[in-house]
């Protein structure tokens, strides 16, 4: 092995080890915050997406760690951990894309025309993440060459490029539906819950968008020589993404709670569901409907009168 391919694996190890750091320190910082607003939350879609997502990567990060410090010397273990490998990135895929739909949706009536191409973006979105993952499955299994100790073809390249295409179009369509509902909310109301969302929109887009087009272009120049390094950017991605999507999702529902006028006339932002609702994307509106001294609910949430 050549000294800059010693050199690169190098520099992929401490990589690896610095977002598995990263995604567990996190994970543990905002453990009190995360156990109160999510592990306490009735049952629902968002909490089993939210709990694939963020222990999801930090599994990933795991495995990746094996990878680095545990040497596979046999092609069968070494196809094994890495199938292994891409099934974890397909759940966090499916849950990361889910998550940013469901919130999008959460600021629009659910019988808007927008909830529905939300909707059909995320569905197309999902399609080509499992085109993907079957693609990359395939290639693994019956077209995978060694090339200086890693497993990395043209097709799987490719493929990976694909991926990255897939994420940057979807960031695209819902940070100018988040964006532009935030906007208009802001005329009408000016809550906190408003502005969190509408922040958390823009500084996710930004560093999503800039993470993917590094991968891009990444994958699109240096890597193809140097394939020791092709791990890099996408665990930079991966790990920031969850980062991102866990703390947009618990402070959206700490500040939710922390709101106790239920006459804002907004919709469920904190992403709240009832225990026996259907896994779906539709989200309800939110009104003053209670009558006397009964409770309002706002967000799944119940809040007494004052």
């Amino acid at each position: 092995m050549s000294l800059r391919a010693l050199y690169d694996e190098g520099v992929a190890s401490y990589v690896t080890v610095g977002m598995a750091a990263m995604v567990v320190f996190d994970a543990l910082v905002s453990l009190d915050r995360c156990v109160e607003y999510i592990w306490k939350s009735p049952l629902s879609s968002v909490k089993v997406l939210f709990f694939g997502m963020r222990y999801g990567t930090i599994l990933n990060n795991m495995a990746s760690l094996s990878q680095v410090f545990v040497h596979i010397s046999s092609t069968k273990s070494y196809f094994i951990s890495t199938s292994v490998l891409t099934w974890t990135y397909f759940v966090e895929g499916i849950c990361t894309s889910l998550i940013m739909a469901i919130q999008t949706c959460a600021l629009y009536n659910t019988s808007s025309t927008t909830v529905k191409v939300v909707q059909g973006a995320a569905l197309i979105n999902i399609c080509i993440i499992v085109a993907q993952q079957i693609a990359s499955q395939i290639a693994i299994r019956k077209k995978a060459t060694i090339m200086n100790g890693g497993y990395v073809t043209t097709e799987l390249l490719k493929i990976t490029v694909l991926g990255f295409a897939n994420l940057l179009w979807y960031e695209l369509v819902i940070f100018v539906m988040t964006a532009a509902k935030c906007i208009a909310l802001t005329r009408d109301t000016r809550t906190r819950l408003v502005w969190v969302i509408l922040r958390a929109a823009i500084a996710y887009y930004i560093l999503l968008t800039t993470l993917t087009v590094l991968n891009l272009a990444a994958f699109y120049t240096f890597l193809r020589a140097r394939p020791q390094l092709t791990g890099i950017f996408p665990a930079m991605l991966r790990s920031f993404q969850a980062v991102f999507c866990s703390r947009i999702l618990i402070n959206l529902r700490q500040t939710a709670s922390e709101m106790g006028d239920p006459s804002l006339l907004i919709q469920n932002f904190s992403m709240y569901e009832p225990p026996n609702q259907d896994i779906s994307l539709v989200f309800r509106r939110v009104g003053l409907e209670n009558d006397g001294d009964s409770d309002h609910e706002f967000g799944g949430l119940d809040f007494p009168r004052t």
